[in-house]
């Protein structure tokens, strides 16, 4: 059974999402440096890291401390099917993975980090038949915005809800 979620956040947006899901099914949330100091080894969680690169950040730490039942890998581009396989595959994950939508906060990132961003936002607005996702997107990448809400992590709520119930009920 769950007993804690437990995130990897670095501009605040995951901590958003692993917050908003603690209050709605119960658990405590815990980033992880606070975790692998307070949680025992072996410990049932659910998982959310943010996406860097394809990886999701926290996640080798959290598989080799704690049983991770699910994860949600938070990132900037919109969800679709293919970025959630794509994660899947990158991360060798097993277990479930939702994806969720964060945003960017490129005050909070470095140097390196804001300009690879503003070069991808310049691949973007580059390209051919560009749909208004694809302008918001290269705008975000620039200036910042956020795209956490409570309606992208409802997936997420409902499944922990169910997994919950269903192991009370098995036990």
């Amino acid at each position: 059974m769950m007993e804690c979620i437990v995130y990897e956040s670095n501009t605040g947006f995951t901590k958003q999402y692993a917050e908003m899901l603690s209050e709605a099914v119960g658990l405590p949330a815990l980033p992880m440096v606070q975790a692998v100091s307070k949680i025992p080894r072996g410990t049932e969680i659910f998982f959310l890291g943010w996406v860097c690169g394809g990886k999701i950040t926290g996640l080798p730490v959290a598989e080799k401390r704690f049983i991770v039942e699910a994860v949600a890998a938070v990132g900037i581009v919109y969800p679709h099917p293919d970025v959630t396989a794509e994660l899947l595959k990158l991360n060798k994950l097993s277990c479930p993975l939702f994806y969720l939508q964060g945003g960017v906060e490129p005050k909070k990132l470095g140097y390196f980090k804001r300009k690879i961003l503003s070069m991808i936002a310049q691949n973007l607005e580059r390209q051919e038949n560009k749909t208004a996702a694809v302008w918001d997107l290269a705008d975000t990448l620039r200036i910042g915005g956020s795209y956490v809400s409570q309606a992208n992590l409802e997936p997420v709520i409902s499944w922990v809800k169910e997994n919950e119930v269903k192991e009370e009920l098995s036990v």
